[in-house]
C-alpha cells in the first residue's frame, strides 16, 4: 500500500515540476483565405519561403527559434523578419509518397515484364505493357511535381503570423 502511494506521490510531484518547463509553444501559422483550417510550422520543422529582396529564390531551412516580440524567425543560416516573407511553399506528404509508390510500381512492372520476356518465349513485350508501366511512372512523376506542393502568396489572400500560446509567468500581487 505504501509503495503504491509513494509511486502516485512521485508521479504527482514529477508532473508538477514539469509544468513549469512544458508551459506552451510558439509557432508560425499560415492562415488561408476563406478556410478555417490553417497550416502550422513548429520549431524544428523545415520551412520553404521566398522573400521580396531575394526575388524568385526559394529557401528551405530548418526553424531554430521563433521570437514573438520582434516577429523574427531564426533559421540555421540567419534570421528573417516575418513581414519580409512573400511566399510559402507547403509539401503534401501523402501526394509525394503516392507519387513514389506509382514510380516504383511502373519500374517493377517493366522489370517483371522484362524477366518474363526472356524466360517465357510465348509471351511478348507489347504496347500494353509499355502503356501500363509508362502511365504509372508518368502519373507518379506528375504527382510529385505538381500535386505534392502548394504555393501560398502571403501578401494577397493568406496571412502569416506568429502564435504564442505559452502560459504567463505567475506574478506577485
Amino acid at each position: 500500500m505504501f509503495v503504491i502511494l509513494s509511486r502516485y506521490m512521485f508521479m504527482l510531484l514529477f508532473l508538477t515540476g514539469m509544468m513549469h518547463t512544458i508551459s506552451g509553444q510558439v509557432f508560425i501559422q499560415l492562415e488561408h483565405y476563406d478556410n478555417p483550417v490553417s497550416t502550422r510550422f513548429f520549431i524544428g520543422d523545415y520551412f520553404m519561403y521566398q522573400t521580396a529582396s531575394t526575388g524568385k529564390k526559394w529557401f528551405n531551412e530548418k526553424i531554430e527559434s521563433i521570437q514573438f516580440e520582434n516577429e523574427m524567425v531564426y533559421f540555421t543560416s540567419g534570421m528573417v523578419k516575418l513581414d519580409e516573407i512573400t511566399k510559402v511553399k507547403v509539401y503534401k506528404r501523402w501526394a509525394r509518397g503516392f507519387g513514389d509508390l506509382l514510380i516504383r510500381f511502373g519500374g517493377g512492372w517493366f522489370a517483371y515484364a522484362g524477366v518474363t520476356h526472356f524466360l517465357n518465349e510465348d509471351w511478348d513485350f507489347g504496347w500494353d505493357t509499355v502503356a501500363i508501366g509508362g502511365t504509372a511512372i508518368f502519373l507518379g512523376f506528375l504527382m510529385k511535381k505538381v500535386v505534392a506542393t502548394s504555393t501560398y502568396n502571403v501578401k494577397k489572400n493568406n496571412r502569416l503570423r506568429i502564435m504564442d500560446i505559452q502560459w504567463p509567468e505567475p506574478g506577485v500581487d
